[in-house]
């Protein structure tokens, strides 16, 4: 479907001025400036749609189970509702950060203790998971990847990753203590 600018357009002043029906927007459409005209990308459209509903409904539901346990968990606009503890001091602690704190903390042999026909990595991958649901964001942004994007630049980050295998490499060579075991 094309819409041609001279039949939906009034010009003010040199200016064009394109009168839509509220069917279409400005993200929904794309402007070829060859031809004054107006493409809807319907597919786009309608997968902007599915994904705002779908995050609507996300959000609704994680606030409510957020007002459930206390309402401790926040899910503010200006953070792409991305879960948030607020801190004393207003400042935000995104969700996934503070699982991340908890994974260093707790004590994976409690763990199987308590849940003894549960692994390791079952442990890990539950606190994984945890942490992932935790990242949720309306802007469909994944933190993972932009935290590898971020780490992967990081000159020093790969400095030190590279001296900390050369030392383990080192450390296996001359430690034979496993090897008379």
């Amino acid at each position: 479907m094309r819409k041609d600018l001279s039949k939906n357009s009034t010009a003010v002043g040199g200016t064009a001025i394109l009168e839509m029906d509220g069917a279409l927007s400005v993200q929904d459409a794309s402007v070829s400036k060859a031809t004054p005209s107006i493409e809807p990308d319907f597919p786009s459209l309608l997968g902007f749609i599915l994904r705002t509903a779908l995050n609507v409904a996300f959000v609704h539901w994680f606030t409510n189970v957020s007002r459930a346990t206390g309402g401790h968990v926040k899910f503010l606009h200006e953070y792409a509702d991305c879960p948030l503890l607020l801190g004393n001091d207003g400042r935000p602690v995104a969700l996934y950060e503070f699982i991340e704190a908890i994974d260093g903390a707790v004590d994976y042999d409690l763990l199987r203790e308590e849940f003894p026909t549960v692994s390791f990595a079952q442990i890990h991958g539950a606190i994984s998971f945890l942490r992932k649901v935790a990242q949720f964001n309306s802007a469909g942004v994944d933190i993972d990847e932009q935290e590898d994007l971020a780490a992967a630049s990081d000159h020093n980050l790969i400095e030190a990753l590279k001296k900390a295998i050369a030392d383990q490499e080192v450390t296996r060579v001359l430690d034979h203590s496993e090897r008379d075991r």
